[in-house]
């Protein structure tokens, strides 16, 4: 393994350390680029892991994840507590939807937004900013290894990659967080976005690794509801509180895999293979 400790880029064999194995991103961040064998049945108060790093348990795959909210280890699916940059009454609450600061050029790694909201330092971490041309014809998405603090006026952002055309200020941009930066038990609403499985507790702003995919074993919402219940419903989805459903009906929800094994009519079950990411 080759790394520098001060958030440059990482290179390192694939290990498999007993059926177990780990993906940083590009950019582990100071103190991060650990390839400890992860450990999905434990949270703990240090981030160990950039998050969204990437773990690999036998047949099932996992995404690190700060938990800003208890999770209780029922078997439920638990969800993303960011709310999208222009969402009415939390606009840039949990990202940004607005222009670039000062231009950059091609290949530049740093980019300045107007971001005016108080930002802790790697707020963005594991987020996503969006470049949109000023032709209005395309963009592009690459992804935050680190920010700066926000000054209430400005947020310096750090990215994998370089960006692909300049950009000037006043050019169009969002910043979105990681989709594990802030993840909750679910609500009382359809709005929500699921993001993995919890197979432990965890304490409040503990961190942890969530299911996303392979072999899962998750709630179900109720018996005649369960993928594989009726004939060629094999797909399996999420409801409202985090249950697993076969489709219902109309209803357009999240898709989170398939039924495994065979069921008759009648008799569903929730073990699905999970797929999530």
């Amino acid at each position: 393994m080759t790394a520098i400790d001060d958030g440059s880029k990482v290179g390192y064999d694939f290990r498999n350390q007993n059926g177990a194995g780990i993906w940083l991103p590009p950019n582990a961040g100071p103190g991060l680029n650990n390839l400890q064998r992860i450990n999905p049945y434990a949270a703990t108060a240090d981030q160990l892991h950039p998050v969204g790093s990437i773990g690999f348990l036998d047949q099932r795959k996992f995404a690190y994840a700060k938990c800003t909210g208890a999770l209780i280890g029922w078997s439920r699916l638990v969800v993303d507590d960011n709310y999208i940059p222009f969402a009415a009454g939390h606009t840039d609450e949990d990202g940004f939807e607005g222009s670039i600061n000062a231009a950059a050029a091609i290949g530049d790694t740093t980019v300045v937004i107007k971001d005016t909201t108080a930002r802790a330092k790697n707020y963005y971490e594991g987020g996503y900013f969006t470049a949109f041309h000023a032709s209005g014809v395309k963009s592009t998405t690459i992804r935050i290894a680190a920010s700066d603090a926000g000054a209430s006026s400005v947020v310096t952002l750090y990215l994998d990659n370089g960006l692909p055309w300049a950009v000037v200020e006043d050019d169009f941009c969002d910043a979105y967080r990681s989709p594990y930066s802030a993840v909750v038990e679910h609500d009382t609403n359809f709005y929500e976005c699921f993001v993995g499985l919890s197979l432990i507790d965890v304490t409040v702003n503990y961190y942890s690794w969530l299911q996303i995919g392979g072999p899962a074993w998750i709630a179900q919402k109720a018996a005649a509801d369960c993928p594989g219940y009726d004939s060629s419903h094999r797909e399996a989805f999420a409801w409202i509180d985090g249950t697993c459903v076969e489709s219902q009906g109309d209803a357009t929800l999240q898709r989170i895999g398939y039924a495994l094994g065979r069921s008759i009519s009648s008799y569903g079950d929730t073990y699905i293979m999970l797929q999530m990411g």
